[in-house]
């Protein structure tokens, strides 16, 4: 049994495009992966500079605590080595020093949690992002499959018609 050059054509024609939509559903998937993984990478970024941003804010409130309770008691050892009491005049001042201490850990409270905010919104746009990679690779390989099929149809047709002139 011999075969035609014209179907050997036809033959090689087909398993080229086979092979080259195989290559573009290989390629769509690889690139999809890696997109994945730089996502991925990505978003443990995010959630590690969060974790630093929260440490250093429970530091920073510490510190300022810290030196709130160091003013208080070098006021209590300055009256103590005076030996007057102005009563008044430290209840005016701790007052004043605890309202401040209240505004700056408010202030640090509020610019840890602006970056949280940030951050949360870029995990989510990561997430987001993560699932248009999918989605795209998906559209990549059905376009590939739905080329190759009209290749073939194309191939299939040109023989046929190749076959009708014979």
């Amino acid at each position: 049994m011999c075969i035609s050059l014209a179907t050997a054509a036809a033959i090689t024609a087909a398993a080229a495009t086979v092979t080259g939509t195989a290559v573009s559903i290989g390629s769509a998937k690889a690139n999809a992966a890696q997109q994945r993984i730089q996502l991925d990478l990505q978003k443990k970024q995010i959630q590690e500079e969060r974790e630093v941003a929260r440490v250093q804010a429970a530091e920073a409130e510490a510190m300022r605590v810290s030196d709130y309770e160091q003013w208080k008691a070098s006021q209590v050892a300055m009256e103590a080595a005076t030996g007057t009491r102005s009563e008044s005049f430290l209840q005016g001042m701790d007052a004043a020093s605890r309202k401040a201490l209240a505004l700056d850990l408010s202030n640090i409270r509020s610019g840890y949690l602006t970056g949280d905010v940030a951050a949360m919104r870029g995990i989510r746009v990561n997430r987001m992002s993560r699932q248009a990679v999918g989605i795209a690779s998906t559209y990549q390989q059905i376009g590939a499959i739905a080329s190759g099929i009209g290749s073939l149809g194309s191939i299939g047709q040109q023989y046929a018609q190749y076959k009708k002139g014979t």
